[in-house]
């Protein structure tokens, strides 16, 4: 039993430690992404980030889709 339980919190922190890895990976290419985004909205003259186009539907009522 106790065998057991020490595989288990072992393999447990493995996996942590390999999640810990994954998130710094992740958040090291996120922020690459928003760097190079940054750089190029201030070579394009722009303080503001690229942000993507945002669609208004006119105001009615909800569940209506008019297509």
């Amino acid at each position: 039993m106790l065998k057991s339980l020490r595989k288990w919190f072992r393999d447990a922190f493995d996996e942590s430690e390999k999640n810990a890895k994954a998130w710094e990976e992740a958040e090291a290419k996120a922020a690459a992404r928003l760097g190079a985004m940054q750089k190029r909205a201030r070579q394009a003259g722009s303080e503001y980030l690229p942000m993507p186009k945002r669609r208004f539907y006119p105001a009615g009522p909800r569940g209506s889709c008019s297509g």
